[in-house]
């Protein structure tokens, strides 16, 4: 048994299996002669409940019949509260996603590096050095010793490399 009901005043009593909208022997029409829809109330006393409503828009025929049960506000409190808790736990799995992504990133351009990266005896103006040479092909881009960072040009600066 579902009612259906106008703001003041009850509109009709239906007497059917169902009283859901898609159901065929639902059928209700407004004050305007015309068929009803199903609308959503978004209102802080009726979040998400569903009515019947005129089909025209900003009609003034003031037809409304509500079709979902009213719920209580200690259940609908229940519901948002819920509701904010998953929020927020959606919030810090995206948070620690992010963080993933960078550490990914980040270990992505390392494995690009070192696997590009040769420890080389090398001479650079004349001091003999352990370091470490990264290359690009057959060209070393950079040379990193514990206490120098250099990018490189051999061709400019004439040190020669024994690997």
């Amino acid at each position: 048994m579902c009612f259906i009901f106008s703001l003041n005043r009850y509109l009709l009593l239906l007497k059917s299996k169902s009283c859901l909208p898609n159901s065929k022997s639902t059928m209700v029409r407004c004050f305007c002669g015309q068929m009803a829809i199903v609308r959503t109330a978004w209102i802080d006393k009726n979040p998400g409940r569903r009515f019947w409503g005129c089909p025209k828009e900003d009609s003034t025929c003031g037809f409304a019949g509500w079709i979902d049960p009213q719920i209580s506000i200690n259940k609908l409190k229940t519901e948002v509260g819920k509701l904010k808790e998953e929020n927020q736990m959606f919030k810090y799995d995206i948070g620690k996603i992010k963080e993933e992504k960078s550490k990914l990133k980040l270990y992505l351009i390392c494995s690009w590096i070192w696997e590009n990266c040769y420890v080389c005896e090398c001479t650079l103006l004349d001091i003999q050095v352990n370091a470490l040479l990264w290359l690009v092909g057959n060209e070393v881009i950079c040379f990193k010793h514990p206490n120098i960072l250099v990018l490189l040009d051999i061709a400019v600066m004439g040190q020669t490399v024994n690997a």
